[in-house]
């Protein structure tokens, strides 16, 4: 977008002729793809800048560069939160974050194994049966857990507050608090909790947790 507003006060007789040309080509095919001007046409337009595509001139280039950016940021977040709505996976991942910045637990002093598995469960990058039984087109229903009794779908809840196969890990590594009555709720909050100790605690119990999940699986 900045070379786009270059090319509109360029002095160069060369680069003026070319640009021209594109805008006319894109007058008489306006569908062409491959023609440069018909994306930042598309862009503007696409973002309510279409009136400045017409007059093809810019005032204060400083202050549209701050709009501009500001409105493909919202454009984005907007499309991310309908794409989270809609789909089924990442559940998880949408209550815990309300705000696109780099997550308070990535920079924190936090073990870099226990920021992985706590990225891979947030954003469901786990083998837990919910997500294995996803790929080989299990019913949701029927993605149970195989290395305990209780008949439970194997989810997050289930592996990290329920599954009676870690209770002895969720004894030592998470506090009582969110495992004495578990729920969906308490796993968000748990996930997203401010404290580097708990985290760490969390992480470290996904490690184990994960590590024991493998052993029991060999094992049936």
């Amino acid at each position: 977008m900045k070379y786009w507003l270059k090319l509109l006060k360029t002095n160069n007789c060369v680069l003026k002729s070319c640009y021209d040309a594109l805008v006319e080509l894109n007058n008489k095919k306006p569908n062409c793809k491959s023609n440069w001007v018909y994306h930042i046409k598309n862009e503007l337009c696409s973002l309510g800048f279409g009136y400045i595509w017409n007059s093809q001139y810019v005032l204060n280039e400083n202050h549209f560069m701050q709009v501009y950016v500001q409105r493909v940021h919202d454009v984005f977040i907007q499309e991310l939160r309908s794409a989270f709505d809609i789909s089924s996976k990442c559940y998880l991942y949408k209550h815990i974050v309300d705000t696109f910045n780099t997550q308070f637990y990535l920079i924190k002093p936090i073990d870099y194994k226990f920021k992985k598995l706590l990225s891979q469960f947030r954003m469901q990058g786990h083998s837990l049966n919910i997500e294995s039984g996803r790929y080989n087109k299990i019913p949701r229903s029927q993605r149970i857990c195989t290395v305990c009794d209780k008949n439970d779908v194997e989810d997050e809840v289930h592996f990290v507050l329920l599954c009676p196969a870690y209770s002895e890990l969720r004894k030592t590594y998470i506090k009582k608090y969110y495992y004495s009555r578990p729920s969906v709720y308490k796993l968000i909050e748990l996930f997203s909790s401010k404290s580097v100790k708990t985290l760490n605690r969390l992480g470290k119990f996904l490690l184990h947790a994960t590590a024991e999940r493998k052993t029991l699986l060999v094992s049936n």
